[in-house]
């Protein structure tokens, strides 16, 4: 796709080239948000949770303090222990390269020796290798 550069959004909001077309987009998408939530209100106000709740009630209980504790973190930050995250990735690629090893090693064994030169980061190669033969539900090939 091609990339669009566009001009910061200060501008966008204060220059009188681009204020009118900022205010109708904004417009626009706070009223798509909207109806958008008073639809999926309706409906979640009919679908049964437990208890005699619906899924509406669970939103407002479970999903909107995670969302909000989600936007805390997200603000405020959290301390990552970055020491002990590179040691942990440090054990990680030990840990993949034995992996894969192992996994090409089952491969070989259903497949032959083919399985031990399986390239692992190619879709297509594991595609084959775990569904070749089997028909696409959906487009029968």
């Amino acid at each position: 796709g091609a990339l669009v550069d566009l001009p910061p959004m200060e501008r966008l909001q204060r220059d009188p080239k681009y204020r009118h077309d900022w205010i109708m987009y904004s417009a626009f998408d706070a009223k798509s948000t909207y109806n958008l939530y008073q639809h999926l209100k309706e409906k979640l106000a009919n679908m049964a949770w437990i208890d005699g709740y619906n899924l509406m009630e669970y939103y407002h209980m479970h999903m909107r303090p995670f969302g909000a504790l989600l936007t805390d973190l997200e603000r405020r930050g959290i301390l990552v222990a970055t020491d002990y995250l590179a040691d942990v990735e440090v054990q990680a690629r030990k840990d993949r390269v034995e992996h894969v090893a192992t996994f090409k090693r089952w491969a070989a064994g259903e497949i032959g020796p083919d399985g031990l030169a399986m390239n692992l980061a190619s879709s297509v190669q594991l595609s084959t290798f775990l569904f070749g033969g089997a028909a696409n539900a959906k487009t029968q090939e």
